[in-house]
């Protein structure tokens, strides 16, 4: 599967108008733009790789008239983190654009903000709460984690299952699956009968046992 930064980068540097040539101009306007990532993360180091890859690999041997000049932040894995992250590259880096961040969670927050400057927000958030239909400057560059519900129900069908226990974890991203789940498993045939939600900062070594 190929990687969402990679691909929603690549889509966005078409929409920068650059017009290749030959050589390299070196008289080319700037287009700044943030990208918020958990750099923590090997996922989030990957897709920073990717990124400079494919700005390097784009503009060689090219003469554009704008180029991409990508600015990153780190999300640490944390939503306050995340929105300061995005409020400083709008501020100090002014990019027309930002990219990111990687969990739905922290592209809440960076998406109202989106809203709120008219500067676009290419996330590969996956939460059925967030929706393009609520943000007019929202891209999303991933599926909509709610398709998986459809290939759920159909594995359900096929086994003749008729209760189904519903576990999922306490974020948004976990209960924004709650109601499509439910809806598809009904026309199913096969009833969610439990559902239990497990808290984000749970280990690994809790006792699951004492969960009901």
């Amino acid at each position: 599967m190929q990687n969402p930064y990679f691909i929603c980068f690549h889509m966005f540097l078409l929409m920068c108008f650059c017009v290749p040539l030959t050589g390299f101009n070196e008289t080319a306007s700037k287009a700044n733009v943030g990208v918020v990532l958990d750099l923590e993360t090997a996922l989030g180091k990957i897709c920073k790789t990717c990124i400079a890859m494919s700005i390097e690999d784009f503009y060689f041997n090219r003469d554009c008239n704008t180029m991409i000049e990508p600015h990153f932040r780190n999300s640490g894995n944390d939503v306050v983190t995340a929105a300061s992250a995005a409020i400083d590259l709008l501020k100090n880096a002014e990019v027309m654009a930002i990219i990111g961040p990687q969990k739905s969670v922290q592209a809440d927050f960076v998406i109202d903000i989106g809203d709120k400057v008219e500067v676009p927000i290419i996330s590969p958030a996956t939460s059925p709460s967030i929706s393009t239909k609520d943000s007019s400057y929202l891209i999303r560059s991933a599926w909509c984690s709610s398709s998986q519900v459809k290939a759920i129900a159909a594995i359900v069908k096929k086994f003749g299952w008729r209760e189904v226990v519903f576990v999922y974890e306490d974020t948004n991203y976990g209960s924004g699956l709650v109601p499509y789940m439910i809806v598809d498993l009904l026309e199913s045939n096969a009833l969610v009968s439990h559902q239990t939600v497990i808290s984000s900062d749970a280990t690994e070594d809790r006792d699951w046992s004492s969960i009901s």
